[in-house]
């Protein structure tokens, strides 16, 4: 059996209470809960940077870690902490379906009648 997926926050100049912590956690586990067992961990670090006009603007910054000891990491940033965080969720399971899409391709899941098609020999002689 699998151990569960570990999600945690953490934060630079933002002040991380109980609902954000919990609106993040549900926000990522709501876009990874279809693939927790291919996951190991998922890091959220929410981050104040200078905006325009003396205005704060928030940076999401999701690290996902896969069991196949390879991670993904993205950046989103936007004025509204609930967007960065949804935004940053999103861009992180497009980023995921895609690497999964490309280990499918890569691990010979293709018929082998495309590889013959390209040899010097005919199948037969093969």
């Amino acid at each position: 059996m699998l151990p569960a997926m570990i999600i945690s926050t953490s934060s630079h100049n933002v002040q991380l209470t109980d609902d954000i912590c919990e609106y993040v956690e549900e926000t990522l586990r709501n876009e990874f809960g279809h693939v927790s067992d291919r996951v190991t961990s998922i890091d959220a670090r929410l981050e104040a940077i200078h905006g325009t006009r003396d205005r704060y603007d928030i940076k999401a910054v999701v690290r996902v870690d896969l069991r196949n000891r390879e991670a993904l990491v993205t950046e989103v940033q936007d004025k509204d902490l609930h967007a960065a965080v949804r935004r940053g969720a999103a861009d992180s399971a497009r980023a995921f379906g895609r690497q999964a899409r490309h280990s499918r391709e890569l691990s010979g899941q293709r018929s082998p009648g495309m590889f013959h098609a390209f040899s010097r020999y005919s199948a037969s002689n093969i």
